[in-house]
């Protein structure tokens, strides 16, 4: 049967009790969370023994899966065999065994990107037993549909920007999708309204160094510090385009902050209070901080250049860590 990831996982959990999977397509990322995704579902009623086996091993001897899956697990557990590698022209001896039906085991195949035509995957689009999950990237299109449609199933409200953010900021794999939004959830609490900086917030944690200890080196002005926050940052392999929209969205607060404070004739220190929602701790330290090191005019030029430099790495003529390196140790 003919299922795309979605599809496969939401059929397990109703019920579907597949025992013969095959998982193809060119995005490995995909594939490997949908096997994972199988996996864990299978360990939910079975405790489970996985015997994983290269395609290379099988085709010399086609019998490692066939007694297999012909035998119980000396565990007690349900046998699970995954065949990796799968390539070329596949093998009839395993065409057959997918044809016939298991009483025991689990046979699970993860294949490159099998054409229309080729046996194993007509065979599994066609059989009513077999799941056959192709894994292709998700265009922008489809990727920011299945992000709304994922924010309508959790009540999140939402507009245009923040499904934008996410789609920029969130890899084309619509597991991982699934599970950062439902962390974005739990992090947002009784309050349903989603907002550019709650996905900073969210997405923005790294093991080694925080986005706010960047941008206090940026507004502290010390050069020292920002070239050590900013490693610390790149070694993490924190999205770039996260970093660009943290720093963005804080200058942006930080220009609404001098415009209010002209507007109303009131202290910068003031005008922070207004910002909403509001800040707290590092963020907060960093805008008051900000507010006495940054006029008008240098907020308005930094958040220009933030803009040329999204639009820059976007195209993707130039190494993005280099123009992110040389923005942050020059251009601030």
């Amino acid at each position: 049967m003919k299922l795309n990831p979605e599809q496969l996982i939401a059929a397990l959990k109703k019920g579907a009790s597949y025992r013969k999977f095959v998982i193809f397509g060119p995005e490995e990322s995909v594939a490997d969370s949908t096997l994972k995704s199988v996996i864990e579902h299978l360990k939910k009623s079975n405790d489970l023994d996985v015997e994983n086996l290269q395609y290379s091993t099988v085709k010399e001897n086609i019998s490692a899966v066939r007694d297999g899956l012909q035998s119980r697990s000396l565990f007690g557990g349900q046998k699970v065999i995954v065949i990796s590698g799968v390539s070329g022209v596949i093998i009839k001896d395993l065409i057959e065994i997918y044809k016939q039906p298991l009483q025991y085991g689990v046979l699970i195949t993860i294949a490159g990107d099998l054409g229309k035509t080729s046996p194993l995957r007509k065979l599994g689009e066609e059989a009513q037993d077999i799941a056959a999950t192709a894994c292709y990237k998700i265009d922008v299109k489809t990727m920011h549909l299945i992000i709304r449609t994922k924010l309508q199933d959790l009540a999140l409200q939402h507009d245009a920007a923040v499904v934008g953010m996410i789609a920029e900021l969130l890899p084309t794999n619509t597991m991982i999708i699934d599970s950062e939004l439902e962390k974005l959830s739990i992090y947002k609490g009784d309050d349903r309204q989603l907002a550019v900086s709650d996905i900073i917030a969210c997405f923005s944690y790294s093991g080694e160094a925080s986005l706010d200890e960047l941008i206090h080196a940026i507004v502290s002005r010390d050069l020292k510090l920002k070239a050590k926050q900013l490693q610390k940052l790149l070694y993490s392999e924190l999205n770039f385009m996260l970093i660009i929209r943290s720093l963005l969205n804080f200058f942006n607060k930080l220009l609404q902050v001098h415009i209010t404070a002209d507007a109303s004739r009131i202290t910068l220190q003031s005008a922070v209070q207004t910002l909403r929602p509001p800040l707290f701790f590092k963020s907060r330290d960093n805008m008051l901080l900000a507010c006495n090191n940054f006029s008008l005019n240098q907020t308005k030029a930094i958040v220009a250049r933030l803009v040329e430099l999204e639009r820059r790495c976007k195209g993707g003529a130039v190494d993005n860590k280099l123009l992110l390196q040389h923005f942050l140790l020059r251009a601030i």
